[in-house]
């Protein structure tokens, strides 16, 4: 879309630095609006409340609020987002859970993302994209996260940017060759198996 958010203030959590970041960069060179907002959300990050930096005590804002991680990011990027609470589907995530469990939330949050999609009434020559932040939580989780969007990709569902927070260099990274590696597998796959050095070609191009 052609709408343009005011991105401006520093970012004070890992994941709005990415909601930022992708605001204020856009998507191959088009201001874009985010029309859906889909969040995992673990126990902790539901219930639990922020402590200060240096984990002494429950941080409080100047009213003297305590915030729980969750309701801190929305409140946090409500000047660029105004509507974000109408536009976040929040998917609960135990983080105590099997690996199995975890396996099955990813793929019933794939499963929702689709049927979004689907449901939405395009307008002619537009097109809905995928963007995901990777930062946080557990490592598996998002290493499925990855492959169940590349699933969706199977699905006419166009990948966007996906992104990390880096917090030790306080910057935003771009991390979307980590989920073209995935292009380099199914070429060495399509390798073996019919001989065709298409796809890999594809992914050094």
């Amino acid at each position: 879309n052609s709408v343009e958010y005011e991105v401006a203030g520093e970012a004070e959590t890992t994941n709005e630095s990415a909601v930022r970041y992708l605001l204020a960069t856009g998507y191959q060179g088009k201001a874009i609006k985010i029309s859906q907002m889909f969040l995992f959300v673990s126990k902790k990050v539901r219930s639990e409340e922020i402590y200060d930096s240096g984990h002494n005590c429950v941080y409080r804002d100047g009213n003297g609020k305590s915030w729980t991680h969750l309701a801190y990011f929305k409140e946090r990027l409500r000047d660029v987002i105004p509507d974000i609470d109408q536009i976040s589907k929040e998917y609960p995530y135990d983080e105590d859970a099997p690996i199995s469990d975890a396996m099955r939330m990813v793929t019933e949050m794939a499963a929702k993302i689709q049927k979004y999609i689907q449901g939405e009434d395009m307008p002619a020559g537009s097109k809905m994209v995928l963007h995901a932040d990777c930062t946080g939580g557990l490592r598996h989780t998002n290493m499925m996260m990855l492959g169940i969007m590349r699933l969706l990709q199977y699905n006419n569902i166009e990948i966007g940017m996906i992104l990390y927070s880096n917090y030790k260099k306080k910057k935003v990274e771009e991390a979307n060759e980590i989920y073209h590696f995935f292009d380099l597998i199914a070429g060495a796959e399509e390798f073996v198996r019919f001989g065709s050095v298409s796809a890999i070609l594809d992914y050094y191009h």
